[in-house]
């Protein structure tokens, strides 16, 4: 059993190692050569943010379907909604892009039909 932790990531190299090799095993149980040509597959979630974020006029507009549809379904005039939305935002590493792009404290951010004053954690 190999421990992992999908909030840390802590064993997730020791875990991909070994599916590598029980990968290796089974191709050699059944015959494949190494030298056959293979088809690597890696997911990077940095690449797949769900999320995209553009500048409009003097704010910024973060659209993606995710994003989205978590501020349509809350009530964003109840504080701790809104405290679980820039949580969650900053998870997704919003709050990262937006910075990135040159978002400053104070400027609009845009999330469907929420305007948002930019208020970074970090």
């Amino acid at each position: 059993m190999i421990p992992i932790s999908a909030v840390t990531g802590m064993g997730l190299d020791s875990l991909v190692r070994r599916l590598g090799d029980l990968v290796e095993k089974a191709r050699e149980e059944r015959g494949y050569e190494a030298s056959e040509e293979r088809t690597l597959y890696l997911f990077d979630p940095s690449r797949e943010k769900g999320f995209r974020v553009r500048r409009e006029g003097e704010g910024f507009r973060v659209e993606g379907e995710a994003v989205e549809s978590m501020v349509r379904r809350l009530d964003l005039s109840k504080p701790q909604a809104l405290a679980y939305v820039q949580s969650r935002l900053k998870r997704m590493g919003v709050e990262e892009e937006l910075l990135k792009q040159g978002a400053a404290e104070g400027d609009t951010v845009i999330i469907g039909d929420y305007v948002f004053d930019f208020l970074p954690e970090g």
